[in-house]
């Protein structure tokens, strides 16, 4: 069925996969094509933390800032991991092949890696947009602590305050737009 030299990836969020399957072009095909990805171990982790930088021929000032940042992985979220380690490769000293622990207090550490940048995005509005951005990223969030996924004039409804607020959202990496 379908065409024999065609291969999809698509990956699913686990708490999405029930809707996925629920979908009736897509879910005959799902039972069959299931891949659980377990998470990272702590190696795993310390793989995806050092090699890209190793690859730039950079590397980590000591291994207790590695285990550092793997600790705060394991205990986070992914994500935030990711987020702070591209936030760490900007903040280290430019031409530097090191990243040091004071690159990481440079960026707040990892919870306060996003927060910092967060701020720092909303601190640049206009107050009517920051009070726009408020309201934008309340619409945002579920009572199941998923990410709302809504169209564009829904978000925005023609105030000129909301869509250059979800335009800074959007440029800050704060938000996805599709």
């Amino acid at each position: 069925s379908g065409v024999p030299s065609l291969r999809l990836l698509a990956s699913v969020r686990g708490d999405f996969l029930t809707r996925a399957a629920a979908l009736p072009q897509l879910g005959p095909f799902i039972n069959p094509a299931v891949y659980l990805l377990t998470p990272l171990t702590r190696d795993g982790m310390r793989e995806a933390i050092v090699g890209p930088a190793a690859m730039q021929s950079v590397h980590f000032e000591s291994e207790g800032l590695v285990d550092e940042l793997i600790q705060a992985g394991v205990e986070g979220s992914l994500p935030l991991l990711q987020f702070a380690l591209a936030e760490l490769w900007e903040a280290r000293q430019t031409g530097s092949k090191v990243i040091t622990a004071a690159d990481l207090e440079r960026i707040g550490r990892l919870p306060g890696a996003l927060a910092r940048h967060a701020g720092n995005v909303i601190a640049g509005l206009p107050p009517s947009q920051r009070i726009a951005v408020r309201r934008l990223l309340m619409r945002l969030v579920t009572i199941e602590d998923t990410r709302a996924s809504l169209p564009l004039e829904e978000l925005v409804s023609g105030d000129p305050a909301r869509e250059a607020a979800l335009e800074a959202l959007v440029r800050g990496r704060l938000v996805v737009a599709r």
